[in-house]
């Protein structure tokens, strides 16, 4: 702006000293020029202080969002969207969403949050990548995660995890590693699940991050618990422990108690899963993890429900679900409602029991492991028997028994294309052996033929010396 008054000044000059000598002709042109000059500049210059002016404005009402309690701040964020729309900016507008989707997030409101996110990163994918859009996937990922949406996490973190290996974001590809595992394991391929647990750690080990490498032996030990081999995974979760106590992180404390409290369930020590479970619980309810608490009250449930106490098993139950589907969590409103079906069928009230399995099925139907659905479908079939309604029994039953044949099928071509693998990898291995074998036996035929070659003219040189001697005694 210093520049054009200077300008200005330089043309006023020109026109009102007489030593430059302008023609009239040549001051109407440099007055035609003056004029827009200044109009120019009026608009240039209006438009510019009104930009500078709503821009501090924008970033105000984001600062003011920081302070003011979260409804009083989503309304701030509404008043910054509505300028940054006004401004055309989008990398202000996608300010406001990422802002947004944090605070709706903290708030477990995590559909509106999951549209915030999508709608940032609707703009950033078609930017240059930074870390900005690695911890919007990583949110993303999260937001699908409690939404029970395992195809959609996995999608989020393996375009997570591409981008930071370009970025060489070594802390991010480790975090996407240990997601992809989570997302993984959540949809039944436990073997590639911990294919990405195994890099996760190895990643997190080599940059000693203790609370990271807790996390991924959790969800190691979890991986081994569903599959039965309680050995190993109480291996995992008692190395979690020691690291989560050596740096007193009491989120990871819990959740090694949560699943201590699994193990000594599957072993049948129903008193030893319920003291867990309430310790877990008490862990969960002191870092206010809204999360983690349905899972705990779940777990007491289920120890209840062992020890034959079912009216206590009722009341944690319901709890669980009632603080599960206030967050949102899919994930745990449908643990907790086949839970429900279970304790019904005991307590023989069978239309309750159908009502909670039917539900429970419905939510599994978006993104759960098939196994899942599959056990879901049986527990219908198994109510509907029991309520002597045959029709709809066969019905769920078919559809179980397909979903079985599809799953059955699945890990027999695992186990086919195992063995191609192990056949082709064997077959390889024994060409590359006889390949070394015939390399070995050329090797020796050439150190014997040099041998033998060597020893040749050994004699020869004996020979003709020899001869030369005795024509010299001649």
């Amino acid at each position: 702006m210093l520049l054009l008054r200077k300008v200005e000044t330089c043309f006023c000059a020109v026109l009102v000293d007489k030593k430059f000598g302008l023609s009239l002709s040549g001051k109407k042109a440099l007055l035609s020029i003056l004029f827009l000059w200044f109009s120019t500049s009026f608009i240039f210059g209006n438009t510019y202080n009104k930009y500078s002016v709503d821009t501090a404005r924008f970033h105000q009402l984001l600062n003011i969002s920081k302070i003011h309690s979260p409804d009083s701040a989503l309304m701030q964020l509404d008043s910054a969207e509505r300028l940054a729309k006004t401004l055309k900016s989008k990398t202000l507008l996608t300010e406001v969403f990422i802002k947004r989707g944090d605070m709706l997030l903290k708030k477990n409101r995590l559909t509106e949050a999951d549209s915030n996110f999508r709608m940032a990163k609707e703009i950033l994918s078609h930017q240059k990548k930074t870390d900005q859009y690695l911890l919007l996937l990583k949110n993303l990922a999260i937001c699908n995660y409690y939404l029970g949406n395992n195809p959609k996490v996995l999608h989020y973190s393996l375009e997570g995890l591409r981008f930071a290996q370009k970025l060489n974001n070594v802390t991010l590809q480790g975090t996407f590693n240990n997601i992809s595992g989570i997302a993984m394991d959540g949809m039944g391929n436990r073997a590639k699940a911990l294919v990405y647990y195994l890099k996760a750690l190895s990643v997190f080990k080599l940059l000693k991050e203790d609370e990271k490498i807790a996390s991924v032996e959790l969800n190691v030990g979890v991986l081994y618990s569903e599959q039965g081999n309680n050995g190993k995974a109480e291996e995992y979760f008692m190395k979690a422990y020691h690291t989560a106590n050596k740096i007193k992180d009491t989120n990871l404390l819990a959740g090694v108690y949560n699943n201590l409290s699994s193990i000594y369930s599957g072993r049948k020590e129903y008193k030893k899963a319920l003291n867990y479970a309430f310790k877990s619980l008490a862990l969960s309810r002191k870092v206010n993890d809204l999360f983690s608490v349905p899972l705990d009250l779940n777990n007491i449930g289920d120890s209840y429900m062992h020890l034959k106490n079912y009216p206590k098993a009722l009341e944690y139950y319901q709890q669980a679900l009632k603080l599960a589907r206030k967050n949102q969590d899919i994930r745990t409103v449908t643990v907790a409602l086949s839970s429900l079906a279970q304790i019904y069928e005991i307590e023989k009230d069978i239309p309750r029991a159908i009502n909670y399995a039917t539900e429970s099925l419905k939510q599994k139907k978006n993104g759960a492991d098939v196994s899942d659905r599959a056990a879901a479908l049986k527990q219908i079939s198994h109510l509907y028997a029991l309520n002597g309604d045959y029709p709809k029994a066969y019905h769920y039953l078919a559809q179980y028994v397909n979903l079985h044949d599809s799953i059955f099928s699945s890990q027999k071509e695992l186990q086919f294309n195992k063995v191609q693998m192990d056949y082709a990898f064997k077959a390889k291995d024994q060409a590359f052996k006889l390949a070394r074998e015939k390399q070995k036996i050329i090797q020796a035929y050439l150190i014997i033929s040099l041998f033998a070659l060597l020893l040749v003219i050994a004699f020869a040189v004996f020979f003709f010396r020899l001869r030369v001697l005795r024509n010299k005694a001649l």
